[in-house]
């Protein structure tokens, strides 16, 4: 049964909560993280740091919308909460994070508030504080639904000076600073110094999974759900041992260069002519030729050192390529009969579209890891022309 666009957002929030609970435990300054406890992430320090704790609410969206803009309910909300929060702890020397897998306007309130706070080192001016209020409380009289019941249940329950003490604490982390999934990942990479010859991607994803399992679990058993940092190295070196103790070892992109040279000579084959045929953009086909090259180069080392993955195992992984690539073909020129203003070029790239999603794969018995393996497969063979993607690719290419 298909996910409705609320669901789905649920779902998806739950697991932006889960991510950014990794984020945190990654970093060495980090004892302990709660979720869903007084907030949607809490990060417990270590003793000796400026600050006790980070209170984090998490909005993933879906859409196009602003979590935290000054109409939004979510923003109002949080506020409530964490007003709440600094009202039964006083003295605790906290922090307080706007996170949001979406870009953040920087002329709003709050992109304003988190540049005057991190460029301060949290000792803004109190009049520019003041000017903030002021935004705030002028936007809050507006307000209707619930986002007005909050704000009245705030200017009732709160003073001015509690407000702007709140906002002199606050941050933002938004894909205005991690503009890609990569790059947030990277980060969490880079803070439990895991290095270029482990494959992250599988590491990361097992770490995710055990991550939702713990903390589900205790919450199963009405337990909060607190994880320490030191369990998470735990788990993070189990993992990264297992991934190094595989038969064979799928090498990182980084261990594997391309250079332009290599590129220039894969102009004229016969997967850059069927990328051509669906009007593939350059970017496209340089991503397309390193792709390629290093599930070459890859083959070409397994073939020397004599192990496995042998060439029994690279035929069964392509069969399997092979046949998923049929599926998405079929789907797609049956779609296309109700489409008539589709073109062609349009149609082939929804096939490869679909044909280049990575799940799901395994090599030998094992799961595949990088990416690259399955896509430069799919170019391997689109270059033997065993497989296409615009619909008359084997007339077109001769």
């Amino acid at each position: 049964m298909a996910l409705g666009k609320s669901a789905a957002g649920q779902a998806l929030g739950y697991l932006y909560q889960f991510e950014r609970a990794i984020f945190w435990l990654s970093r060495s300054d980090i004892d302990f993280v709660s979720i869903e406890t007084d907030d949607d992430v809490v990060s417990q320090l270590k003793s000796g740091q400026e600050i006790n704790r980070i209170y984090e609410q998490d909005k993933s969206v879906t859409g196009n919308g602003n979590p935290f803009s000054n109409a939004n309910v979510n923003l109002w909300k949080t506020f409530s909460i964490w007003l709440a929060i600094q009202k039964r702890v006083p003295k605790e020397k906290a922090r307080f994070v706007l996170s949001t897998n979406k870009r953040v306007s920087t002329t709003g309130t709050i992109s304003k508030l988190h540049k005057a706070n991190y460029t301060s080192n949290y000792k803004t001016d109190n009049k520019i504080l003041e000017g903030f209020y002021n935004d705030l409380y002028e936007s809050g009289q507006k307000l209707k639904g619930k986002a007005k019941e909050y704000y009245d249940n705030i200017v009732a329950t709160y003073s001015r000076e509690e407000f702007i003490n709140l906002l002199s604490k606050i941050i933002l982390s938004t894909d205005e600073f991690y503009p890609d999934r990569n790059k947030f990942k990277e980060e969490i990479k880079n803070n439990l110094r895991i290095g270029s010859e482990v494959p992250f991607n599988s590491v990361y994803e097992k770490i995710f999974g055990w991550l939702v399992n713990d903390i589900i679990g205790k919450w199963a058993k009405g337990e909060e759900g607190t994880i320490k940092s030191e369990k998470l190295i735990d788990i993070k070196d189990v993992y990264i041992k297992e991934s190094l103790e595989r038969p064979f070892l799928e090498q990182a992109v980084s261990a594997i260069p391309v250079f332009d040279f290599e590129r220039t000579e894969q102009l004229d084959k016969i997967f850059i002519k069927q990328l051509t045929l669906i009007e593939s953009d350059d970017d496209e086909i340089v991503d397309a030729i390193d792709h390629f090259l290093r599930a070459s180069k890859e083959r070409d080392r397994w073939a020397e050192n004599g192990t496995i993955p042998c060439q029994e195992d690279i035929n069964e992984l392509e069969k399997d390529i092979t046949r998923n690539w049929k599926g998405h073909k079929k789907k797609h020129l049956i779609d296309a009969k109700s489409k008539p203003t589709l073109t062609k070029a349009d149609l082939g790239s929804l096939i490869y579209i679909d044909s280049s999603n990575t799940n799901g794969y395994s090599l030998a018995g094992y799961p595949v890891i990088q990416p690259y393996t399955i896509l430069g497969s799919l170019h391997i063979l689109s270059d033997k022309l065993s497989i296409g993607w615009h619909p008359d690719w084997q007339t077109e290419i001769k």
